[in-house]
């Protein structure tokens, strides 16, 4: 984040009542309601704060998600791979 986006966050927070930035958004879902989530906050943020990319967002996606090209880890600016159910220890 630039120091003018870290200016325009600051004011914004302060305005609102806030004493702390968030930039860094964890996804921890999957499919159309992280799709959603992500379109959503970065709409927000454009109409708020006049860019869409103030926010970053971090998905959190399974060995499935990343074969089938997930919308969702196409919209998120990184992503963390987590076992599956079916890999996952019992």
């Amino acid at each position: 984040m630039a120091s003018g986006s870290r200016c325009i966050w600051k004011e914004y927070v302060e305005q609102h009542g806030g004493k702390r930035v968030l930039k860094r958004i964890l996804i921890a879902n999957n499919g159309m309601a992280a799709t959603k989530a992500i379109m959503s906050m970065r709409q927000w943020a454009f109409l708020e704060l006049g860019s869409a990319s103030e926010l970053e967002f971090v998905a959190m996606a399974s060995k499935d998600d990343l074969e089938a090209n997930a919308d969702f880890i196409r919209l998120a600016d990184a992503f963390v791979e987590v076992p599956t159910r079916s890999t996952m220890p019992t």
